[in-house]
């Protein structure tokens, strides 16, 4: 059998990621973002427009994963 190992709320931590923290501040936040999105029934041409983003980055950012994809949405 199989020992399981709990491990702590962020899975970035649990793998040990040197910025654990701020990656998982970034999912959170993209999260958010997407949830807010489908909240309104966004397109998310509409949602870039709003936001001041291209589709193309947004897409990378909110509805694609975050973390890896945010460095460049300041």
């Amino acid at each position: 059998m199989n020992d399981i190992e709990r491990g702590c709320e962020s899975v970035y931590e649990d793998l040990g990621h040197p910025d654990a923290e701020e990656m998982m501040v970034k999912a959170q936040l993209a999260a958010k973002i997407s949830e807010f999105i489908a909240e309104r029934q966004w397109s998310q041409q509409q949602a870039a427009t709003i936001i001041g983003l291209t589709q193309p980055k947004l897409s990378q950012i909110a509805l694609r994963g975050g973390p890896k994809h945010t460095e460049g949405a300041r």
